[in-house]
C-alpha cells in the first residue's frame, strides 16, 4: 500500500487527535498527518497548499463550524471536487440520522465511528487506496 502520503485530521478533541496521529503513525510510519482543531483552518489550509491530503478524517460536533457546514464549504470548491479526496465522517454519533445525511453529499465517502484503531484504519486504506483511482470514489 502506497497511499496515503498525507491525512488530514479535522477534529476539535486534541486527546482524540493525539490518539489517532498515534495510531496513523503505526499503520503508516511514512504518512504525513495534518491535524486541525477547528474546520475553518481545515479549509483555509485546503485553499491555500498545492499537496491536498489524499485523505480526510472528519468530525461532526465541533464549535465553530460543525462538519456539515465544512462540507458545504467544500462541496463549493469546485477545483477541489476533481481532486478525488477520501473524506470520512468519523464521529461519536449513534444517531442514524447522521448516516442518512451523510449520504447526501457527495464527497462523503465513508462514515465510521470514533476512535480510529489500526484494523479499522487497515480496512479503510486498503478499502480507498488498493483500488485504481478511478474506481476508489465513492466505493
Amino acid at each position: 500500500m502506497e497511499k496515503p502520503k498525507k491525512v488530514m485530521l479535522i477534529d476539535d478533541n486534541h486527546p482524540t487527535n493525539f490518539i489517532h496521529t498515534k495510531i496513523i503513525t503505526k499503520v503508516k510510519p511514512t504518512t504525513e498527518i495534518l491535524v486541525h482543531d477547528k474546520a475553518e483552518e481545515a479549509l483555509n489550509h485546503l485553499k491555500s497548499t498545492e499537496v491536498l491530503p489524499e485523505i480526510i478524517f472528519l468530525d461532526i460536533n465541533m464549535p465553530g463550524m460543525d462538519g456539515w457546514e465544512f462540507l458545504e464549504e467544500y462541496e463549493k470548491m469546485t477545483d477541489f471536487k476533481e481532486k478525488c479526496i477520501i473524506i470520512v465522517m468519523l464521529t461519536t454519533s449513534l444517531n442514524p440520522e447522521d448516516v442518512k445525511k451523510s449520504e447526501k453529499y457527495i464527497s462523503i465517502n465513508g462514515f465510521e465511528h470514533k476512535p480510529l484503531t489500526p484494523e479499522k484504519l487497515q480496512k479503510m486504506f486498503a478499502k480507498y487506496f488498493n483500488q485504481s483511482d478511478s474506481l476508489r470514489k465513492n466505493t
